[in-house]
């Protein structure tokens, strides 16, 4: 049985933390509470009302928070935060974000609010499913659905399914 708290190799860079939607804030409050180094870039954006406009402020990646291991040592406890689903991997290992990653959010945020987030494929595109039940097997995106997830269809046993996975469960293949 693994300790809640894990050693990697590679202790630079920051973990991903997949979040239910519109939990983003809660659950990144609730990890500064117990001294867990957490970051998520929010958006200013203007909402229109019917007598006013209104600013808030929203996630750029919506369902994700960056959290940074401390020494080199992971605290796995951030899963029992409510509304944290789960760490994002690719295969086996943690997607590591690294600090120039981050920096470069920072400053994007700072010089500018005219920021948009789009999908990193298309209609079309022959991807790889990395993680999840069906790891390994390959397929055609379909149809985007909001920022973070997409249906890709998958040849099995002569049939065609379709099916939601995360954008950060995928790879894109060489067509």
């Amino acid at each position: 049985m693994k300790s809640k708290e894990e050693t990697h190799s590679n202790s630079q860079g920051w973990h991903v933390l997949y979040t239910y939607a519109n939990f983003e804030k809660k659950v990144h409050d609730a990890l500064q509470i117990q001294k867990i180094e957490t970051y998520l870039p929010l958006l200013k954006v203007e909402k229109k009302w019917s007598d006013r406009m209104k600013i808030s402020e929203k996630p750029l990646f919506p369902n994700y928070i960056f959290i940074r291991p401390n020494a080199g040592k992971f605290n796995y406890s951030s899963l029992s935060v409510k509304g944290a689903v789960k760490f994002i991997k690719i295969g086996n290992k943690p997607c590591i974000v690294q600090d120039s990653e981050i920096i470069l959010i920072q400053k994007l945020l700072s010089i500018t609010t005219d920021i948009s987030h789009e999908s990193t494929y298309k209609k079309g595109d022959q991807v790889k499913v990395l993680d999840g039940p069906f790891e390994g097997f390959y397929g055609t995106v379909r149809e985007l659905s909001g920022t973070s997830k997409l249906y890709i269809h998958i040849e099995l046993l002569n049939q065609t399914i379709s099916v939601k996975i995360l954008n950060a469960n995928l790879q894109r293949i060489a067509s």
